[in-house]
C-alpha cells in the first residue's frame, strides 16, 4: 500500500509541475514569437516502486505571421533565427519587434543589439537619422536607399536541442553546439510572427491534467481511509 501512495505522489507532483507550464502556454498565447513547451512523461523504477517524471522541449514551429505595417517589424518566414548580442553573450530569437536606440542600432525591447555580417546593426547614416528604412527577403538593410548591412539568421541542425534563455530568446542546451548561417532566409518586413499556441487545445490539455489530478487525489482519500479503518480494527484485536 505504501508503494501506491509513493506512485501517486510522484505522479501528482509531475501533474502539478506540467499543469504550470501548460497555464505558463496559455498565458502567452499572444506573445509575439513566442514558442510553446511541450512535456512528456518518464516512467523509472526506483526499487520496487514506479515513478513519474517529465522532460520538457520547445516546440519550435511557425506561429502564424500578423500584418503590423512597421518598417522595423520582421519575421522568419521557414528556418532561422535573428542573432541577438546579449551582454556578449550571442541568444537567438524568432522575436521580430525591434526599434532604435538612440544612437541608431536595432535593438529588442530588452535592448539587445541585432546582429549584422558587420557586428551591431546601425542604420544612422553619416551620423543622421533616416526618413526610410527596406528590408529585402534576403535580410539586406538599405536606410533611404543606402546599403548598411545583412541580418545574420542562424540555423540549427535537428539534433541541436533549445533551451529558453528568457523570454523568446534561446541558447543551445550545449555550449559547444553552434548555429550555421543560413545563407537564403526569407525576411517579410512588416509583419510579426504570432505565439505557435493553440489555446483551445491548451484548455484541453488543462482541463485532463486537472481531472487527472483530481482522480489522484480521490484515490489518496480513499487508501487512506482504508488504513486509518485497518489500524483501528486491529487496535481492537
Amino acid at each position: 500500500m505504501d508503494f501506491k501512495l509513493d506512485e501517486l505522489k510522484s505522479a501528482m507532483i509531475v501533474q502539478t509541475k506540467k499543469n504550470d507550464i501548460v497555464a505558463n502556454n496559455i498565458s502567452n498565447a499572444n506573445t509575439i514569437g513566442f514558442k510553446k513547451d511541450k512535456t512528456y512523461f518518464d516512467s523509472f523504477m526506483k526499487g520496487e516502486i514506479s515513478n513519474l517524471s517529465f522532460h520538457t522541449e520547445q516546440d519550435l514551429s511557425q506561429g502564424e505571421l500578423k500584418s503590423t505595417d512597421n518598417p522595423l517589424d520582421f519575421a522568419i518566414s521557414g528556418r532561422g533565427y535573428f542573432t541577438i548580442n546579449n551582454n556578449g553573450r550571442e541568444l537567438y530569437t524568432r522575436e521580430g519587434h525591434f526599434s532604435t536606440d538612440k544612437n541608431g542600432y536595432i535593438v529588442t525591447g530588452n535592448g539587445d543589439e541585432i546582429m549584422g555580417e558587420g557586428g551591431p546593426i546601425n542604420i544612422m547614416v553619416d551620423g543622421d537619422g533616416v526618413q526610410k528604412i527596406h528590408v529585402n527577403n534576403d535580410g539586406e538593410i538599405f536606410a533611404d536607399d543606402i546599403y548598411v548591412d545583412r541580418l545574420i539568421i542562424s540555423d540549427f541542425s535537428e539534433d541541436i536541442k533549445l533551451k529558453r534563455f528568457s523570454g523568446n530568446t534561446f541558447a543551445p542546451e550545449n555550449n559547444s553546439d553552434l548555429p550555421s548561417r543560413l545563407e537564403q532566409p526569407n525576411i517579410i518586413q512588416g509583419k510579426l510572427e504570432g505565439s505557435n499556441v493553440n489555446p483551445v487545445s491548451e484548455m484541453v490539455n488543462l482541463l485532463e491534467l486537472q481531472r487527472s489530478f483530481e482522480s489522484s487525489q480521490r484515490t489518496i482519500k480513499i487508501i487512506d481511509r482504508v488504513l486509518s479503518q485497518a489500524s483501528t480494527q486491529l487496535s481492537k484485536v
